[in-house]
């Protein structure tokens, strides 16, 4: 499972401060390919082997990371993020 994490105008994704857990397993290893560049996408991706990042019946995963601002962000931007099962 991958999250990517496309921030709008003006934001940017600060890696290395995201959390990735399971309501089955808890916290999930995982990768984080963001380099806070304003506006540069961003991936979290979970680690291990298919067992371990494979999404279960009934499971649901929680991601958590953050954004900054350099001050020109406009207020109400849509934050475009997706979802993605299996190998990009």
């Amino acid at each position: 499972v991958s999250l990517r994490i496309a921030p709008g105008l003006g934001f940017s994704y600060l890696g290395g401060r995201a959390t990735a857990a399971s309501s089955l397993s808890g916290t999930l290893a995982h990768s984080d390919s963001g380099n806070g560049a304003p506006g540069a996408s961003a991936a979290i991706t979970l680690t291990g082997d298919l067992t371990a990042t494979a999404l279960k019946p009934g499971e649901s995963m929680t991601f958590t990371f953050r954004l900054a601002t350099d001050g020109d962000a406009v207020s109400g931007q849509m934050l475009t993020v997706d979802l993605q099962s299996g190998t990009p």
